[in-house]
């Protein structure tokens, strides 16, 4: 393990919730096979494009700048880099952020960025009420290529059960609506109820139109919310029933492809088109919860992929792969284990196994796709942003 690395556990402990890493330091990577997976030698590589970002926590590409991204860190600072120069800046600081366990768990552009200047933030932070989970909107000034980010609007806080299991991820849909995930507020092993309270945001995932306000809300719920309009169950809601899905994105086809990290057996994969109720914690993947225990499951889905825990401990979601680098995986699913540093390749309308991309031996906790479709992980430890790239062969 790397200097530094059980530091940044804590860190992606209360960040991700999952459990102890046991993964090697940084290295190429290597054939797969692990968890009992097909077994191929691995063509790819992840080649390191930057660095100093400590106990980063999320990457994404900035709209209309295709060679730069724009990193988060646990401390509560939004960052600009170049990939074509290594310059970089700071965009935010949030300043209430000063605890280990605090920072930016998620951020998007709004999808008209820049002529929409706004940037949405997900970040934990102390109050004097207690923690709590805020996503803001902040406005960014003109830059090259961004400006500085201020007058920050708050849309949503939820105070905190449990200081843990936070999820944190914020994305846009095809539908120009924003999406975001809220675990279910446990700590470790301890889950709470609150996945399967339809009057609780915790545990559930969201869909927000930020274009425009209802009422008292800073906000409006889309009319064709799946719960819209219902009583009894909060009218935000998309889906329902997760521990903590860190990370998320959409296919092609626009569905939601939601990695949710287990607790003590199973790490999953869900697909969600609205509505569904994915069972925690209720279940974990497709078994009930504590194993051994009966349940009631009708009208809960079924994880669409799991994997038992040996294969690795926490999931990170990742991306369909859109770019030209990789045509090998084209059209595929890749996604990473953050214990384990295994990057796998997933058919989603198949049902065979994923294919192991590759162990990598690194703690990555975040994949951006740009703007061609390639795609960037981000190594918590090392504070670096890494390529997914094709070795060539030896002569």
């Amino acid at each position: 393990m790397q200097p530094g690395a059980w530091v940044a556990c804590g860190v992606v402990l209360a960040l991700v919730g999952c459990g102890t890493p046991s993964g090697s330091g940084p290295g190429p990577l290597a054939p797969g096979g692990a968890g009992g997976h097909e077994v191929t030698p691995s063509p790819f590589a992840l080649t390191g494009v930057a660095d100093g970002f400590p106990f980063l926590t999320d990457i994404q590409p900035v709209p209309a700048q295709p060679s730069i991204l724009a990193v988060s860190t646990n401390g509560g600072v939004l960052s600009w880099v170049s990939l074509a120069d290594g310059s970089r800046a700071d965009v935010l600081q949030i300043p209430e952020i000063d605890d280990p366990r605090e920072g930016i768990l998620g951020f998007a552009f709004h999808p008209k960025f820049p002529a929409d200047r706004r940037v949405f933030v997900h970040y934990m932070v102390g109050s004097p009420n207690g923690d709590v989970s805020r996503i803001s909107s902040f406005d960014v000034s003109a830059g090259t290529p961004l400006g500085t980010a201020a007058d920050e609007k708050i849309l949503v806080e939820l105070e905190w059960p449990l200081p843990d299991h936070d999820g944190g991820a914020l994305a846009f849909g095809p539908d120009g609506m924003l999406y975001a995930a809220f675990g279910d507020g446990g700590h470790g092993l301890t889950p709470t109820s609150k996945s399967q309270d339809p009057l609780d945001l915790w545990g559930k995932m969201v869909r927000l139109d930020v274009d425009r306000t209802s009422g008292a809300l800073p906000y409006a719920i889309p009319s064709d919310n799946p719960f819209a309009g219902r009583a009894g169950i909060r009218h935000e809601i998309f889906a329902l029933g997760f521990r903590n899905p860190w990370r998320f994105s959409f296919t092609p086809d626009g569905t939601l492809v939601v990695a949710d990290v287990g607790a003590d057996a199973w790490e999953e994969l869900n697909l969600a088109r609205g509505g569904e109720n994915f069972g925690w914690n209720v279940m974990e993947g497709d078994a009930c919860y504590p194993p051994g225990s009966t349940c009631p499951t009708a009208g809960m889905t079924k994880p669409h992929f799991k994997y038992a825990h040996g294969k690795g401990a926490c999931i990170v979601g990742g991306h369909v792969y859109q770019g030209a680098r990789l045509p090998a995986l084209r059209g595929l699913y890749v996604f990473a284990d953050y214990e384990r540093g295994t990057v796998w390749a997933l058919d989603l309308a198949g049902a065979g196994p994923p294919r192991v991309v590759g162990e990598s031996g690194r703690h990555l906790v975040a994949i951006a796709r740009d703007s061609a479709g390639e795609l960037y992980f981000g190594d918590i430890v090392s504070g670096e942003i890494l390529r997914l790239d094709g070795v060539d062969p030896a002569p």
